[in-house]
């Protein structure tokens, strides 16, 4: 079974020690970590709705979507009305510790 968690660490103290890598002005070195690829990892520079649509389609739709930003493709499904509908959905995802969290 696999896990990121150490030895005894309690779910809530896992997600607070990883928090601090992406947290506001207190940010600590994820490099410094030693454990080259724990399985709380994801990328914090997507900031742009826009640019979460086009990596969420590329890595788990198997679609590039580059196109469909401006104009629809000869050759693609997608049209610049389905991009800008599917770009909604990333609209409301942040990054970070949620500020009523208790770190």
């Amino acid at each position: 079974m696999a896990s990121s968690r150490k030895p005894g660490q309690t779910y809530e103290d896992y997600v607070v020690e990883f928090s601090r890598h992406t947290g506001g002005k207190d940010k600590t070195d994820f490099a410094a970590l030693g454990n080259p690829m724990p399985h709380y990892w994801f990328r914090d520079n997507l900031v742009r709705k826009e640019d979460k649509a086009l990596a969420f389609g590329y890595s788990f739709l198997g679609v590039r979507l580059d196109c469909a930003q401006c104009h629809k493709h000869p050759f693609d499904q997608w049209s610049k009305q389905d991009f800008e509908s599917f770009t909604q959905f990333f609209s409301r995802i942040k990054t970070g510790q949620a500020p009523d969290a208790t770190a």
